[in-house]
């Protein structure tokens, strides 16, 4: 039950939302259009075609459960909007996923009589003993781990010690879209399981360096979550930038497998499509999408301003 649970986690964190290159915000869109933020909320990105608008809340994560930022600063926000656009979703399948585990649920396991930590070479075992106390937990808990397995896992209990949630904001501009009667749409869905078999069935010195990659992540979000997450609060793009990066492990991902690099294009281009279809029809809809997708060079932003979408200040 432990290890079908984990398959959930791989399906679900293996989504394109998190499957991200490593930010260069050199050449960002960022850079080039307006960003403009309410003094007490986050920043806003608005979009403009002809008489159809897209106002765009760009999200980090993960984010401290108890940060306090200033949710009345959405009201304008959500006012007047007739939909609600959110990012692209796994479509998954629990019975694929059982079918799997149950045929091959060795792909999560270390071969018998091995254990992870044995197989790790120095520095990376010293680091990846370290982070355990990071996250709360000791070797025992990842001995059986394949290095894939152990990376992901690592990052879920270390987000769980920490009281780190992916879900803010979109949960709450989820709760005033349905209070508002606002329709709420995903950009799209796809299938995730040819891409979980495929990273599984990796050889463990090709998974080694992803997890190696969570360590950096580990790392870097003990260090540099908390202020990523205030900086958001604020609207205070450049300080995001400077404490927030996407998730190295599934750039890692990418890198190693070309179905999960695909899964990622695939994402950026549901959410061009899903932007691009809205901005025919006029009237204001609402998006929220992650900063990392939305501003990369090559990114959602560049490819609209590219297709001749304009981005203008949010009226004060």
């Amino acid at each position: 039950m432990i290890r079908k649970t984990l398959l959930t986690a791989c399906l679900l964190l293996l989504a394109p939302a998190a499957i991200a290159q490593q930010e260069d915000w050199s050449d960002a869109a960022s850079e080039t259009v307006v960003v403009t933020a309410d003094a007490r909320g986050p920043a806003v990105w608005k979009l403009r075609r002809g008489e159809a608008e897209i106002w765009i809340l760009g999200t980090i994560g993960p984010m401290p459960e108890d940060l306090e930022w200033n949710r009345d600063s959405l009201n304008r926000f959500i006012a007047g909007a007739r939909q609600l656009l959110l990012p692209p979703a796994p479509d998954v399948n629990m019975v694929d996923a059982a079918w799997f585990y149950l045929w091959h649920g060795d792909l999560l396991r270390q071969p018998r009589g091995q254990t992870l930590e044995a197989s790790l070479p120095q520095p990376l075992r010293a680091r990846f003993a370290a982070v355990q106390k990071l996250a709360g937990e000791d070797a025992g808990r990842y001995a059986g781990d394949i290095p894939l397995v152990a990376a992901m896992r690592l990052q879920r209990d270390f987000l769980s010690k920490r009281d780190l949630s992916r879900s803010e904001p979109r949960r709450t501009v989820e709760r005033m879209a349905r209070r508002a009667r606002i329709r709420i749409t995903r950009m799209g869905e796809f299938d995730l399981m040819p891409t979980v078999r495929a990273v599984l069935a990796l050889p463990h010195e090709r998974q080694r360096p992803c997890l190696e990659q969570a360590v950096d992540d580990t790392e870097r979000q003990a260090r540099d979550a908390a202020a990523a997450a205030e900086a958001w609060a604020q609207g205070d793009i450049a300080q995001v930038k400077q404490h927030y990066a996407e998730t190295r492990l599934l750039e890692c991902v990418a890198r190693a497998s070309q179905q999960a690099g695909a899964v990622e294009a695939l994402s950026v281009d549901l959410m061009v499509k899903g932007l691009d279809a809205a901005l025919k029809t006029p009237g204001k809809t609402i998006a929220v999408i992650s900063i990392g997708p939305l501003l990369r060079r090559d990114g959602v932003l560049d490819r609209l301003m590219a297709m001749g979408v304009t981005v203008e200040d949010e009226p004060q």
